[in-house]
């Protein structure tokens, strides 16, 4: 059993809990290497200096990663209220688990369906633009519109 203290929060848990997200911070800490350096509280527990009410939800997740679906696992995070997945995202990249929680989908332009939207009306800049094959039109996301407000609206031009 590994024994922490994060935040002043105490936290008992296994390695391979703290190891199932490959490639992370977590990871590297606890594979087993670098026990000699890790800076312990008097009781004998890891000191981590982060927030300890988020790590909690982190080690919920890590402790369903290898059982559930990744989906599953971060459903607890993933519902927080925005401030708090603000904070949370920011944990979540220090400790280099982000993309665990929220993995990057591929986008293939051929998988996706679309319907014809209207005529862009309105300036834009900043956008993302994609030439669709087939000469399908253009597929015209994100930016910002004339007034500098975000644009959250997606249009596909012929």
């Amino acid at each position: 059993l590994v024994e922490l203290n994060v935040g002043g929060t105490f936290f008992t848990t296994t390695r391979q809990t703290l190891t199932a997200v490959r490639d992370s911070m977590l990871a590297a800490m606890f594979c087993g290497r670098h026990d000699h350096r890790m800076r312990k509280d008097a009781e004998g527990r890891v000191v981590i200096n982060r927030s300890g009410a988020l790590f909690g939800y982190m080690l919920d997740f890590l402790r369903d990663y290898r059982r559930l679906a990744v989906r599953q696992a971060g459903y607890s995070i993933r519902a927080l209220p925005a401030e708090q997945a603000r904070l949370m995202r920011t944990e979540l990249e220090y400790y280099g688990i982000a993309e665990a929680v929220f993995p990057k989908l591929p986008f293939r332009i051929n998988q996706a369906t679309f319907s014809p939207g209207p005529d862009m009306m309105r300036g834009r800049a900043g956008f993302g633009a994609v030439l669709l094959p087939n000469k399908r039109g253009v597929l015209v996301v994100g930016g910002q519109g004339t007034h500098g407000a975000e644009e959250t609206e997606t249009e596909i031009l012929d």
